[in-house]
């Protein structure tokens, strides 16, 4: 049997590692087992076992496409196949033995089982958190899932069945078509679930429910003696009793959100709510979702539905406010500028539908890197 080793190549003078046509990377299982750990400490288990498994999905993809190649230039199924396991021994994953492997490209029939031995992430696993309920081995799982898959021509998914973090002697794995597991909650892990949206959601309505949690009553002048303390004030009391937008301006920690609260309980939106809205913590190519929301498809790359009736339009009879942006891109602050202005945005929800709102809008901007926000 022809091994993966002659397909091989180091270049230590251009410091490049090529197997066939693909570059490969010797990293330290330390290292790797670092980023796992900090993967479940910060994303949880169900998060963090989802990406290992397209992690190593994506790796089995190109060592599949590679043993694709050799059986059509010649060599037989099952040992064009087998050619993986010896990739993933090589590639100091795992090794491999096979009990039992019965393929059929004409009708598309795949069943595979093998053992694992000496597997670095089981190792690593139990390393970090001892032997447990479950198994550990979620990217070599995502790789021989990829990696067959790509031989197949169609979804092939494996099935841990025992490990050594469960206690087991050896780890052990099936696969079979995806289809024939009937477990929609297992092959989830296999379909990317972008969740970067939904962090900032919840970063959003952690301030949100921190700006309106209970706060003394604001009724009362704001305290302070200086004379530009006392012209801003004035200036302030002036606003609170009309509906005009209100820009507070100055460097962090002179105390714009003090007077923005201030305008809001005192003014004739009091009974709204006071929407926070720290623009620094989102991305560019997302503010103006945020802001004005947008509906799952409306462009491409909007997967999830997004604060449908927007923060904007949230504030509503009450004051939406800006956190220190620092310099954002010009076309969101020209939108927000036109909100502000009009209390009117158009929003792409496949047709241009009016977003109105009627938000006394405190533009809260900070002076970062020497440029207001406007």
């Amino acid at each position: 049997m022809q091994s993966p080793l002659s397909s091989l190549k180091f270049n230590t003078a251009s410091g490049h590692i090529w197997l066939d046509e693909e570059r490969m990377l010797l990293l330290h299982a330390r290292a790797l087992g670092a980023l796992r750990k900090e993967l479940f400490d910060s994303l949880g288990v169900e998060r963090t076992r989802g990406l290992l498994v397209r992690m190593g999905y994506a790796s089995g993809m190109r060592d599949g496409a590679y043993a694709v190649k050799r059986r059509r230039a010649g060599m037989q199924t099952n040992e064009a196949f087998l050619l993986g396991p010896k990739l993933h021994a090589v590639e100091g994953v795992v090794q491999v033995e096979p009990i039992e492997l019965s393929i059929d490209l004409a009708r598309n029939h795949f069943y595979g089982e093998f053992l694992w031995r000496n597997s670095w992430e089981c190792e690593a696993d139990v390393q970090e958190y001892g032997h447990g309920e479950d198994p550990a081995c979620w990217t070599q799982i995502g790789y021989a899932s990829g990696y067959s898959s790509a031989f197949m021509g169609s979804p092939i998914v494996y099935k841990e069945i025992e490990c050594r973090a469960q206690g087991d002697t050896h780890c052990r794995i099936v696969g079979q078509p995806a289809d024939a597991w009937q477990d929609e909650a297992y092959l989830n892990y296999f379909a990317p679930h972008p969740f970067a949206g939904q962090l900032i959601e919840y970063s959003i309505g952690l301030e949100h429910l921190r700006s309106s949690s209970t706060r003394k009553p604001a009724n009362q002048p704001l305290a302070g003696a200086s004379a530009a303390f006392q012209a801003a004030f004035e200036l302030l009391r002036s606003a609170a009793g009309s509906p005009i937008t209100v820009l507070l301006q100055g460097e962090t920690g002179v105390g714009k959100e003090v007077f923005a609260r201030w305008l809001h309980d005192n003014g004739e939106r009091a009974k709204g709510p006071f929407i926070a809205v720290n623009c620094g913590a989102i991305p560019a190519d997302l503010i103006e979702a945020e802001l004005f929301g947008v509906e799952k498809g409306a462009y491409t790359g909007a997967h999830l539905a997004r604060s449908e009736r927007g923060r904007a339009r949230s504030g509503h009879a009450g004051y939406l406010r800006r956190g220190e942006g620092g310099r954002q891109r010009a076309g969101a602050g020209l939108l927000r500028q036109r909100v502000a202005a009009d209390a009117q945005a158009h929003r792409c929800d496949g047709l241009l539908n009016g977003v109105h709102g009627d938000p006394a809008c405190i533009a809260h901007g900070g002076c970062a890197g020497g440029m207001p926000v406007i």
